[in-house]
């Protein structure tokens, strides 16, 4: 017995030293097996007598221990079902120890509360930059329109020499789309880039046995009308007004065969060519013998314009030309860049939102459009001088009504409120006058 305690006492210090403090643990407590066998033994050959030392000296044992026990069973699990011994135990100890540090990282990071999880993930949400309010917010300071168009129209020309190529290439195929012409087709252009100058150079150098009409379509106040009042003057050589749609037509067929006019038509695709009672119109003209039609479209969904029926009119012979050039002449009527935007898609906006809206509802906006566009001094209109309009016009009988109605308006921003000069408060539509009257005349 006093052997193996000795031999115990000498393997202890070098366990420890082997494997550290987790090592010592272990052989702390096999060395503890040991000796609880031992007194066991003695016990049984001492009698019954000897179980109450025997237990105290278990507990005396086991009272400064309970650390190392509840480490060696959590840390090393394995090494209590192993024989007495050495450097087996030793070895596994030493590679348990890193894979029993990751297993408590992982179990502590499962036992975190989810909501300290949830704002570390919500974390990089909040740090993303707010959007602008206004595109004019991305310019910089002391940058306008102007300055834009002016900047914009001191660019140099790139890539001059391939432009000039294509166009070399455009003068060979002269002599084609005249025969075409003279065939009784319409000639239709498209692709990328500004076909004004192309279709110049084409009547210039090609169509030289008639008139030619050129018509800007991208213009916002060209229509039919215009073009078939232009086309009757030029062939008839003298001003063709105060006539209808059918008396202007009549008098174009009514020229003889032998004049021939070219009608040329600057995108026919423009915002007051695309209705089809103007495409309708447009046909008709392409239709006359002595009229031969050459167009050019810039919109990417232009061939939407025309059904079967409609471009069989037409007869349209698509003829595939990018230019490549920049839409200078096409884009000097177009409204400012910024501005411009912001306003038409306003007044875009607003005509939706109050095509959604009841009869009374649109009653009420018509009235203090008006009275903002007939008294532009006065800022605006208080509650109860709106709702005394809508009292003399019928539209409303309680002031319930008329608070229900600008809430509404209020939410999708068709009016706002602004301090008026005795305190109150002053009710206006955030809208210049030229997109207050294109709305009111949406609403008819």
């Amino acid at each position: 017995m006093d052997t193996e305690g000795s031999s115990d006492d000498d393997q202890a210090p070098r366990t420890r030293r082997r494997g550290g403090p987790a090592a010592a643990a272990a052989a702390a407590k096999q060395q503890h097996a040991r000796r609880a066998g031992a007194r066991g033994g003695a016990a049984a050959a001492a009698g019954p007598s000897s179980d109450s030392e025997d237990d105290a000296m278990e507990d005396d044992d086991q009272a400064p221990r309970p650390a190392a026990r509840r480490l060696a069973s959590s840390e090393h699990g394995e090494d209590e079902a192993q024989p007495d011994g050495g450097s087996g135990s030793d070895s596994d100890s030493g590679d348990d120890a890193p894979r029993s540090t990751r297993q408590q990282q992982q179990q502590q990071q499962r036992q975190q509360p989810p909501a300290r999880r949830g704002r570390a993930r919500a974390a990089p949400a909040a740090k993303a930059r707010a959007e602008p309010a206004d595109v004019t917010q991305l310019l910089p300071a002391g940058m306008d329109e102007e300055m834009l168009r002016s900047t914009w129209l001191r660019l140099p020309a790139k890539n001059r020499t391939h432009k000039d190529e294509l166009m070399q290439g455009y003068r060979r195929s002269f002599p084609r789309w005249r025969l075409q012409l003279r065939q009784r087709f319409s000639l239709l252009f498209h692709g990328c880039g500004s076909k004004r100058a192309l279709l110049e150079a084409f009547a210039a150098e090609a169509l030289t046995d008639g008139g030619v009409l050129a018509v800007r379509g991208y213009q916002p106040g060209v229509n039919s009308k215009a073009v078939l009042a232009a086309a009757a003057a030029a062939l008839s050589r003298r001003p063709a007004r105060g006539a209808g749609h059918d008396d202007l037509l009549a008098a174009v067929q009514a020229e003889p065969a032998g004049r021939r006019l070219y009608v040329i038509i600057h995108s026919i695709d423009g915002p007051g060519l695309r209705s089809p009672e103007e495409q309708l119109w447009l046909g008709r003209l392409a239709r006359c013998p002595n009229v031969h039609l050459i167009a050019s479209v810039d919109h990417v969904n232009a061939a939407l314009l025309w059904d079967a029926r409609a471009a069989a009119r037409f007869r349209w012979l698509w003829v595939e030309a990018p230019t490549f050039a920049a839409y200078e002449d096409e884009t000097r009527d177009v409204p400012p860049l910024l501005t411009g935007c912001l306003q038409s898609s306003s007044r875009r906006g607003a005509s939706t939102v109050l095509s959604t809206l009841v009869s009374g509802a649109r009653a009420v906006f018509r009235a203090l459009a008006e009275h903002q566009l007939g008294d532009p001094g006065a800022g605006g209109a208080s509650q109860a001088l709106l709702f005394r309009l809508c009292r003399e016009r019928f539209i409303l009988n309680s002031e319930q009504a008329l608070r229900s109605h600008l809430v509404e308006f209020r939410d999708h921003e068709l009016v706002r409120g602004r301090p008026g000069p005795d305190g109150g408060e002053l009710l206006h539509i955030p809208l210049d006058d030229d997109a207050l009257r294109a709305v009111l005349e949406e609403m008819a």
